[in-house]
């Protein structure tokens, strides 16, 4: 083959050259024989590799899917139970009690009081039990008559006049009718009705020979 020859047939040779290392550049990658130059291989640590896992969002997604599956194919009954509550101090029958005055407390206020409560202790009782009457002190008011019951006299125009220091009756020694009342909500308590006086201790007959 002349020089002349040779060189027409190269440019000829080019494209078929060209053709032949693309398909063999294509099997070789499809094998994974290639790599692109300048490129290394990647080594991936432990802590570099990927794991994919359900992310903690999709985990309560998930979650409260089922629960509200759940919901939909059960259905929740309501149950109202209702207990007494266990009071510390216990409810004091009605009867009659021997008492003696324990505390004067005028309502709303010591100074300008519209009521005074009268509290009572009552042997074997923890707590005081009251009497709650108006702040008035005329003849024939409720008020009147109970102080003149833990006195033991009625009290003269004059000695009303002068007034009663109602402080002085703390200790005195009488006996009271205990009743229930029924408060808001319809919640007894126990509540003095009525203060009479002590009952007289009669003296021992002596025995008849």
């Amino acid at each position: 083959m002349t020089s002349e020859t040779k060189e027409a047939a190269e440019p000829a040779l080019i494209p078929a050259l060209a053709l032949v290392g693309l398909r063999a550049g294509l099997a070789g990658a499809s094998h994974g024989r290639l790599k692109p130059r300048g490129v290394e291989k990647a080594h991936l640590g432990p802590a570099q590799r990927l794991n994919v896992r359900p992310s903690n969002k999709t985990k309560r997604t998930s979650q409260n899917t089922s629960v509200a599956r759940i919901k939909r194919r059960h259905f929740y009954s309501i149950i109202m139970i209702i207990k007494s509550k266990n009071t510390k101090t216990p409810i004091l029958n009605e009867g009659n009690y021997a008492a003696a005055v324990a505390s004067i407390t005028g309502r709303p206020n010591d100074t300008e009081p519209k009521k005074v409560a009268l509290g009572f202790t009552i042997e074997n009782h923890d707590g005081e039990i009251t009497k709650i009457l108006p702040f008035s002190f005329e003849n024939g008011t409720p008020l009147r008559k109970d102080v003149e019951t833990l006195l033991g006299n009625q009290l003269t125009a004059t000695e009303a006049e002068g007034g009663v220091d109602l402080a002085t009756l703390i200790g005195k020694r009488c006996q009271v009718v205990v009743v229930h009342r029924a408060k808001a909500g319809g919640k007894p308590v126990a509540e003095v009705g009525i203060i009479l006086p002590l009952a007289p201790v009669l003296p021992q007959q002596p025995l008849a020979d």
